[in-house]
């Protein structure tokens, strides 16, 4: 009997803290909960960030909609008199957790035709919360859900306005003037004007993608463009474009560097013909004069003693016929004026 009393206390005893146990949750205050009493909602916990946010300003209509959508839920706000901490019907009570913080979310990248027939690749991100926790436990149950929820929604959203523009709207966000350094390559610069700009496009984005997770309690943020490029195609193709524009460009550079080369290499021997010219006409002045001089004194010399001028001469005639000449017989007359000297050293007195 004793064993029977020490187990039915011990079984008491555990009873007692499972019933204690699950009595109570706390709610930490990054979180929202719903509780549900054998799967039908009975109380609704939101917790808005700060108290001037717009979450907060929707609380009114939140407990409105409840009031009409869930009869019979309680609405209270985070955190309640007991700090964190609140009661519940064991075992037959459930709670569902929900974050209240923002939460980050990146789309997988798709590719989208534009007005213009260009394909590209867009991918965009934005942050997103429950603002109300029953609808999401309800509808999306889970963080993973609400992920798969955005990329329905927000790519959905993405392809139906994405289309309607061009590409000059999705990629550029002003008319603000484009610094292009090649003269070449402004001649093919875009003409076209901005309208609407990249952040208005993202503005439309995001309130179509709104309207949609609305209906789900999530409310998002802006949804940003975080790359947009061409298709793996187009892209090669541009880039084989702006490969051959660039050489064309280098092609028309080198082609006036030899240009201005040749213009250079002309200049330079012209510059230094003439120079030589010069060279050459102040050498024939200077050995003219010299010549002139020479003359001069030649004829002042053969006036003071032309018997002597003729000597000579003679000699000089001699040697320059027979220098550098060896085992030469020369047979001359007497009477020869290269002789003559040396029959008499006065030929003119007999």
């Amino acid at each position: 009997m004793s064993i029977f009393k020490k187990v039915a206390k011990g079984a008491l005893a555990l009873f007692t803290f499972l019933v204690l146990k699950d009595s109570y949750f706390i709610l930490d205050q990054t979180k929202q909960a719903s509780v549900f009493r054998v799967g039908k909602p009975v109380r609704v916990i939101v917790n808005p960030i700060v108290k001037d946010d717009k979450f907060y300003c929707r609380l009114g209509d939140l407990q409105r909609e409840m009031e009409i959508k869930y009869p019979g839920v309680k609405y209270s706000v985070y955190p309640g008199k007991i700090y964190g901490l609140y009661l519940k019907l064991p075992f037959f009570e459930n709670v569902k957790q929900v974050e209240r913080r923002y939460i980050s979310w990146s789309g997988s990248p798709d590719d989208i035709m534009t007005l213009d027939k260009k394909y590209i690749w867009a991918d965009y991100s934005t942050r997103w919360r429950s603002w109300d926790p029953l609808t999401f436990s309800l509808g999306v149950k889970s963080e993973e859900g609400g992920h798969g929820l955005l990329d329905r929604v927000v790519d959905s959203s993405a392809r139906d306005i994405i289309p309607k523009n061009h590409i000059v709207e999705v990629v550029r966000n002003s008319n603000r003037q484009l610094y292009i350094e090649e003269e070449e390559l402004r001649e093919q610069a875009p003409k076209d004007s901005v309208k609407i700009g990249r952040e208005g496009i993202m503005r439309m984005i995001t309130e179509r993608a709104t309207e949609g997770c609305a209906k789900y309690g999530i409310d998002l943020s802006e949804v940003i463009f975080t790359r947009i490029t061409y298709v793996e195609e187009v892209k090669t193709a541009t880039e084989k474009r702006m490969i051959s524009e660039r050489q064309r460009i280098a092609n028309n550079i080198r082609s006036e560097g030899k240009g201005e080369a040749e213009r250079i290499l002309g200049n330079r021997d012209f510059e230094v013909n003439q120079a030589n010219s010069n060279a050459y006409l102040r050498a024939q002045r200077i050995k003219g004069a010299a010549d002139s001089l020479i003359t001069v004194s030649s004829a002042q010399v053969y006036n003071v003693d032309p018997e002597f001028y003729r000597f000579s001469k003679s000699l000089d005639i001699i040697v320059r016929t027979f220098s550098g000449k060896s085992n030469v017989d020369v047979t001359m007359g007497m009477d020869q004026d290269l002789l003559k000297y040396l029959k008499s050293p006065n030929p003119e007195k007999k």
